[in-house]
């Protein structure tokens, strides 16, 4: 990477630095800016992180505060340049973007960063190809439309159309189950709490589920990493991820994978900053699955950057307070992949030292496990079902490799466990 111009900015603000939004703070204050943070109460869900020494300001907002306070706050403070800490906080940052630095909210207000219905809308203007979808909001709306379908030839995705984590993600295949599925999403809670009073009905496309992470400045948009999911359909039509591996540069499908993405950032006007977006492949059929205008979450880019170098987050810093201009794509030093952690039915740990077991387990880089003695988990159903038990990152010169490791961690995972009657 070159510097060409001199620092950028100074004074930082990171909205919700939750997860991977902790980064933020250690990275700005060692590259030089001020920062500040604002906690919305959409991130009290993810949890209220310890203060990062070294902030200028800190502010925990309550509901009902305007956003034209958090502006005038943020005038006052110096702030010239906002960023997403973690999904709750995307709808804020696109809104004090335009106040504090006059940037033009793409069409619909922004809504397609964040908003899954919105995000649809904007590929289909833009003539990039899209899952075919509806926007449902009562139980007669998705009668009609679930009545028209053809579930004889296919099957339905249903979501609500602002969450995270695949949480309240359903297939279905025929009519009554969509009915049931939509039943039971509106009215009930999103990822942050809310209620649920829109669900976005998508046809489901089979094939591969890349994830790909991207920093964007001026319209230009480099590609951090790409990596492939592997996950598996539960019995009652849940997507269980179980786990996530890094793919070279050179993989014969990470090119058309890109070239999809950067259409895609284009089209919901996504000109500047972090995203994370998840793109499904059968063949040549690229669809996007979904995307959020912030970086990729449960601490993705540390592990990016000890397999590559750098990360989304280093370049979004470095390109802020720098004028640092990031390459267009990455190098791949090592192999990674990410086995979360999961159980097919009610389970309870019966092992007395759970994170013993994994000692001597070869290319176990780091571990997180967030379940004790006698705890007992639920059927998996989604990420944060599973991210709820744990993870562990593996770390290796070969795939071969990893494909050992993983056996070996999956073997041990599953003697934690014992099943509740």
């Amino acid at each position: 990477m070159s510097t060409a111009t001199p620092p950028r900015t100074a004074h930082v603000l990171v909205v919700d630095p939750v997860s991977t939004g902790r980064m933020y703070a250690p990275l700005l204050l060692a590259a030089g800016a001020t920062v500040s943070e604002v906690l919305t109460p959409r991130s009290a869900r993810l949890g209220r992180p310890p203060a990062h020494p070294g902030l200028s300001h800190r502010v925990v907002l309550a509901d009902g505060v305007e956003v034209g306070d958090v502006v005038e706050r943020c005038r006052t403070w110096g702030v010239d340049r906002v960023v997403a800490g973690s999904e709750p906080g995307v709808p804020l940052v696109a809104l004090l973007d335009r106040a504090l630095r006059g940037v033009e909210l793409p069409a619909a207000g922004g809504r397609a960063l964040y908003d899954k219905a919105a995000t649809a809308q904007a590929l289909e203007r833009d003539g990039v190809p899209a899952l075919a979808s509806a926007a449902l909001s009562s139980l007669e709306q998705g009668d009609a439309f679930f009545d028209e379908f053809d579930f004889t030839t296919g099957s339905l995705v249903l979501k609500p159309t602002v969450s995270a984590g695949s949480v309240g993600v359903v297939r279905v295949d025929s009519a009554p189950a969509a009915a049931r599925a939509l039943r039971g999403l509106l009215g009930g809670s999103s990822s942050f709490g809310e209620p649920v009073d829109l669900v976005l009905a998508q046809e489901f496309i089979g094939g591969e589920e890349y994830v790909v992470d991207t920093y964007s400045y001026g319209g230009r948009h480099t590609v951090a990493n790409v990596c492939v999911y592997t996950k598996v359909l539960s019995r009652a039509g849940h997507f269980v991820y179980r786990g996530v591996r890094w793919l070279p540069p050179d993989a014969p499908e990470v090119r058309q994978v890109v070239d999809h993405t950067r259409a895609v950032l284009d089209a919901v006007g996504r000109t500047d900053g972090c995203t994370h977006l998840e793109i499904i492949a059968d063949g040549d059929r690229l669809r996007l699955i979904d995307l959020g205008a912030r970086a990729h979450g449960a601490g993705h880019p540390e592990k990016t950057y000890l397999l590559t170098g750098d990360s989304q987050v280093h370049r979004e810093v470095a390109h802020l307070v720098h004028g640092t201009v990031p390459p267009d794509d990455y190098t791949l030093a090592r192999r990674g992949r990410i086995v979360f952690f999961d159980r097919e039915e009610r389970s309870v740990v019966v092992r007395e030292d759970p994170a013993a077991a994994f000692d001597g387990v070869p290319a176990v880089e780091s571990l997180t496990l967030l379940v004790q003695p006698g705890d007992v988990v639920p059927p998996t159903v989604d990420l944060a079902d599973g991210l709820a038990i744990g993870m562990c990152f593996l770390v290796a010169d070969s795939e071969h490799e990893l494909d050992a490791a993983e056996e070996q961690v999956r073997h041990v995972v599953d003697g934690l466990f014992a099943p509740v009657p």
